[in-house]
């Protein structure tokens, strides 16, 4: 029997024993749990990057054909620039022959002209040389039959025998006659067999030219297709080393991407390892549970120090996360502008397309400007008109500024005579005054020239800042777009060599698929150089007949066409000759202008040293120099505006020169449409020619833009893994809309090419009806604007010589009368300086006399103190004192002395400087008196200079009148040229135009339709053994660890029903001795409760997983983050 203590003992053991197993059970389940937390947090970190790493490689892939239709779009503008280049500079090289062979047919057709000349020449003196012959033997005849009259002979026999004699002589000449002829006529085959078998030799040697340059040609296309296997070989080789390279950096992304599976697979690992030592430490702290309680804190402490860490480790990866995120919408936000930017570029071309309809639209206004011309070569006439009257008034201004000149020259002489006598006296007054003098004229000059500078140099001035602006403006803006394009190059860049790493696993089929394609256009390549072949050798026999045809038609027309340029060029000498006597004119006005302006500086010259030789300080003289320069430069701008305008005048004889020439160019255009109709055939075959080249080029340069593709994918490859997923809808969306606003532009831009193509006829019309009018207002006002130009000018040269002649005399008049003024003023200013100099001078005497008898009156005064002082005091001091002061005496009487002396000196100086003055003023009359009379010469020349002007404007006036007319038919001719001409480019700039874009319209559409298949190839693409290989990989590893989570809730299970087990054996066994109930303590209560909510927990959680949900535990711990 038990007694009351055992039982208690038993209880109290029983009691420990629960609580023991009840902490060890949570224990082990909280562990339990722990791992199978971990276990799904790695699962739902692994799918998390899977999606992440199948959302970059999207991002990556829609980027590239982004990219691929962006270089697309970019080489398609290449091309079709460089294929317009390359179209004119055929049609300028074509023009060029052109226009040599024809210069060469006209120079041919002078040489056979001038030969049949000399040879109707020679048979025309042949042939007067015959009649004379004739004519003498009919005399001889005549005086034969007259003799034979005169004498009357008697017999019968005689008369019969001189006619028979005459007839005889007459036969005989017929026969040397006919055998002449004969020789002659045979000599005219030999020559004419001869010449024959010349042109037979001509004609096979142009058959061998036509040959020769056949040879050439098929050598050009040997060597362009040579050049082309060449171009096709290099790119092989570009493809050997693109796909060398590219398996490099497969194998790299290969050894990267095993290297980073390898590095997770260890942090795996590590995690597993550390998990594992966790389990261990549990299981030495489930050892040490039964050692003391302690120990067990001291684990559940550092279990929950490990919680802990690894929920910080867990806030970190979200933060990691949100952090990717953020990134990503930033890179998404700046793809959107890019696209926009893309966006504004297709508007841009579209733009630009405008502007050339706009540009062509403009040539055919300029075609309109074209008939202007005429009018601005009747204003020119006028404008030299004016020049010469204008150089008219010039040359009678500089005559009144030359008697202005000798004016001033008079009264500097004048008043160098009234300033020689005050020259001491009034120096600093005259400084001053000719200071202020000075300073007014520099004043009056300054604003003179800045009035003059004013008027020419604000036109200028305004010019000049308004191009500096623009310059200034388009060099912000071009380095604005240069930095712009900069950064988007960088973050192209940038984005590219992100896009390398990630992109080969993508893009290895790709490859195989462009290799197809290169094969496929190289066959094509093939066969359009047969085809190119087959018609180039059928063009050029065409050539070759239509050639031969051609130049048979020009010899006929070149004849006449150099018989009207012969006229034409009689025209134009004569013209010139009218011109060169202008010129000769000028000329000699120029020579005369140019010896007055070295009498001008000789003069200059002389009154500088006249003035060198005054006194320095005489600063009038200095001013007067002044004006003198002042009215050298003014001569000077006089030569130059004479210079100025011969210029004119050369310019405006080579601008009619051009325009004559472009006169006959019109003319000879005109001459040669029937020709120009027929080469028209030849430019068409030419435009095809150059078309079936553009096409090769274009093959070409597609090939290229593949290898260029190829690169930029190999470039590409390297970006693409550090790209989020939430990028790849938003860009499908964003392509997709683009797409269907490609679409929609393109609808509209056919509308609007059809809409322009009618407003382009209906504005012809306009255009056409606008120009008949306006040539029939012009035939009509033509004549009366003649007519009126005339009379005007009539009525302008009367004028402006009656003004000039007015004008002459009233500044003689002006001239005189202020001549006078200031010889009254200079005259009144010498007598007043004359009269303040005597009265400097009588001051001066004065004050000297003054102080003369100051002084002796002093020393006579103390004298007489020193003679009293010494009859005071007799001693030997007092005698000696009184030496001292007579030796003082005596120094100040030869101070005086010396002082007087050096004033007579200076007197003297100065009577020899006014003596040097007065022979200066002699000078200065002798160079008065021959300015005078070189006065009198400068205006006899004038006279004769205005004779000759007058002359010179009646030769032009006969001139222009022969201008007028000669203007007044080519207008006519022009105006008839430029209707023909403007209706044919108008044709030709339409057919041009709807060939371009329909042109246009093919490429866009052969580019869509490859764009298409390059797409559908590469979404259809295959996956790489690689990827299905590590896909398999993880897999088995899912399974695996699938396993291990069985296994280890088959244990928590077999562990759970132990527990129930032990519970119920226990309250069986030991509940009161197995009878009474069981007391269940609080502990155990809280212990009961905690298992049966874990219980609930995890079948919770057991739901969530496979609906695809987090577990109860993430989501707390995320939203607590």
């Amino acid at each position: 029997m038990t007694t009351s203590t055992d039982l208690d003992r038993m209880e109290g053991i029983q009691h420990r024993m629960g609580k023991k197993i009840a902490q060890l059970t949570k224990v082990i389940y909280h562990l339990n749990n722990k791992n199978e937390d971990h276990e799904y947090d790695l699962q739902d970190v692994e799918n998390q990057y899977e999606n992440e790493i199948q959302t970059i490689l999207q991002d990556t892939a829609s980027k590239l054909n982004r990219f691929q239709a962006e270089l697309r779009t970019k080489n398609d503008n290449q091309r079709v620039a460089q294929a317009t280049r390359k179209l004119e500079e055929d049609h300028g090289r074509q023009v060029k022959a052109y226009e040599n062979e024809i210069q060469r047919l006209r120079e041919k057709s002078m040489t056979v002209k001038k030969q049949f000349e000399h040879q109707v020449s020679g048979l025309m003196n042949e042939l007067q040389h015959v009649k004379g012959e004739f004519t003498a033997r009919l005399l001889e005849f005549k005086a034969i039959v007259a003799k034979v009259e005169e004498n009357s002979v008697s017999d019968a026999k005689e008369k019969v025998l001189t006619l028979e004699h005459a007839l005889k002589k007459a036969q005989e000449e017929l026969e040397s006659a006919r055998q002449a002829g004969n020789n002659k006529y045979s000599e005219m085959l030999a020559e004419r067999t001869t010449k024959e078998e010349e042109l037979m030799a001509k004609i096979k040697a142009m058959g061998e030219q036509i040959q020769n340059s056949e040879a050439d040609l098929r050598r050009r296309l040997e060597s362009a297709q040579a050049d082309k296997d060449e171009a096709v070989e290099s790119e092989r080789c570009k493809l050997a080393d693109a796909t060398i390279q590219f398996t490099t950096e497969k194998k790299e992304l290969e050894a990267e991407w095993k290297g980073k599976v390898e590095s997770l697979i260890d942090q795996l690992e590590v995690e597993k390892g550390k998990l594992r030592k966790e389990v261990e430490r549990t299981d030495d702290a489930l050892s040490r549970l039964e050692t003391s309680r302690q120990e067990l804190q001291d684990t559940q402490a550092s279990t929950s120090e490990t919680i802990g860490n690894l929920e910080q480790k867990i806030g970190g990866l979200t933060k990691e996360m949100e952090e990717l995120r953020q990134k990503a919408e930033s890179e998404k936000a700046m793809l959107q502008e890019s696209m926009n930017s893309d966006v504004g570029q297709v508007t841009k071309r579209l733009d630009a397309s405008l502007l050339a309809r706009d540009q062509l639209m403009k040539d055919l206004e300029e075609a309109k400007a074209q008939l202007k011309q005429t009018q601005d070569d009747l204003k020119v006439t006028r404008e030299c008109q004016q020049s010469l009257q204008e150089n008219m008034d010039k040359l009678d201004s500089d005559l009144a500024a030359k008697a202005k000149e000798v004016s001033s020259l008079e009264a500097r002489v004048k008043q160098s005579e009234k300033d020689v006598e005050t020259v001491k006296a009034g120096r600093d007054k005259f400084k001053k005054e000719s200071d202020a003098k000075s300073s007014e004229i520099a004043r009056l000059k300054e604003r003179i020239s800045s009035a003059d500078k004013a008027a020419g140099d604000k036109t200028s001035a305004a010019k000049e800042t308004a191009r500096k602006e623009m310059a200034k403006r388009l060099e912000a803006t071009h380095e604005d777009y240069r930095k712009k394009l900069e950064e988007k190059e960088r973050s192209f860049k940038q984005q590219l060599e992100q896009a390398r790493k990630d992109a080969a696993a993508k893009l290895s089929k790709s490859e195989d698929s462009m290799r197809a394609q290169m094969a496929e256009l190289r066959k094509k390549l093939e066969i359009d150089l047969g085809n190119a072949k087959k018609g180039f050798e059928i063009e050029c026999s065409q050539i070759s007949e239509s050639r031969q045809k051609v130049e048979n038609e020009l010899k006929q027309e070149i004849s006449d066409l150099m018989e009207r340029l012969g006229e034409q060029d009689k025209l134009k000498q004569e013209e010139l000759g009218t011109f060169a006597q202008a010129q000769k004119s000028l000329q000699q006005e120029l020579a005369d202008s140019k010896q007055k302006n070295a009498q001008l500086q000789e003069k200059l010259k002389g009154a500088h040293g006249s003035e060198s030789r005054l006194n320095q300080k005489l600063k009038d003289l200095e001013t007067s120099e002044k004006e003198a320069q002042t009215l050298y430069s003014k001569s000077l701008k006089t030569q130059k505006d004479l210079q100025k305008s011969i210029d004119g005048l050369k310019e405006e004889m080579s601008a009619n020169s051009e325009k004559a020439k472009q006169r006959l160019a019109k003319e000879l255009s005109n001459l040669d449409k029937e020709w120009s109709k027929k080469a028209e055939t030849k430019c068409k075959e030419a435009m095809e020619e150059t078309i079936a080249l553009h096409a090769k080029e274009v093959k070409h340069l597609e090939e290229k833009h593949l290898a260029e593709k190829e690169e930029e994918l190999s470039a590409a490859r390297e970006e693409a893994q550090k790209r989020m997923s939430s990028l790849e809808g938003d860009l499908s969306t964003e392509i997709a809309r683009l797409e269907n606003d490609l679409l929609d532009e393109k609808a509209l831009h056919q509308k609007n090419v059809k809409e322009e193509r009618e407003g382009g006829e209906s504005m012809r019309r306009e255009m056409e009806m606008a120009h008949k009018d306006e040539v029939e207002n012009l035939h009509a006002k033509f004549g009366f604007e003649k007519e009126n130009m005339n009379t005007e000018f009539d009525a302008k040269l009367k004028s402006a010589l009656d003004d000039a002649m007015e004008a002459r005399m009233r500044s003689e008049i002006d001239l005189s009368n202020v001549h006078q003024g200031e010889v009254e003023k200079l005259k009144e200013s010498a007598a007043q300086a004359a009269r303040e100099h005597r009265a400097t001078l009588e001051e001066t005497v004065n004050g000297w006399e003054q102080k003369l008898s100051d002084h002796t009156a002093s020393l006579n005064e103390k004298h007489a103190n020193e003679m009293s002082d010494l009859q005071k005091s007799l001693s030997d001091d007092f005698f000696s004192q009184i030496q001292a002061s007579d030796k003082k005496h005596q120094l100040t009487v030869k101070k005086l002395e010396k002082e007087a002396q050096e004033s007579s000196d200076q007197i003297s100086s100065q009577g020899k400087e006014i003596q040097k003055l007065t022979t200066s003023l002699s000078s200065l009359k002798d160079e008065f008196e021959k300015s005078q009379r070189e006065n009198s010469d400068l205006e006899r020349r004038r006279v004769e200079e205005s004779q000759h002007a007058a002359m010179a404007m009646s030769d032009l006036k006969h001139s222009h009148e022969d201008a007028l007319k000669r203007a007044d038919a080519a207008h006519r001719t022009t105006l008839q040229d430029l209707t023909t001409n403007h209706g044919e480019e108008i044709i030709a700039i339409k057919m041009e135009q709807e060939k371009r874009i329909l042109e246009h319209e093919a490429v866009f559409a052969d580019l869509t339709n490859r764009y298409d298949e390059l797409d559908a190839r590469f979404q259809a693409r295959e996956s790489r053994e690689e990827d299905l290989a590590l896909i398999s990989e993880l897999r088995t590893e899912m399974v695996r660890k699938d396993e291990v989570l069985e296994d280890t809730i088959q244990k928590m299970r077999e562990l759970k029903v132990e527990l129930l087990n032990r519970e119920e054996s226990y309250n069986k066994n030991f509940a009161n001795g197995g009878s009474a109930p069981t007391k269940q303590t609080s502990g155990q209560d809280a212990i009961l409760s905690w298992m049966l909510k874990s219980k609930k927990e995890a079948r919770i959680n057991s739901a969530r997983r496979k609906t695809g949900q987090q577990p109860m535990q993430v989501a707390r711990r995320q939203s607590m983050f």
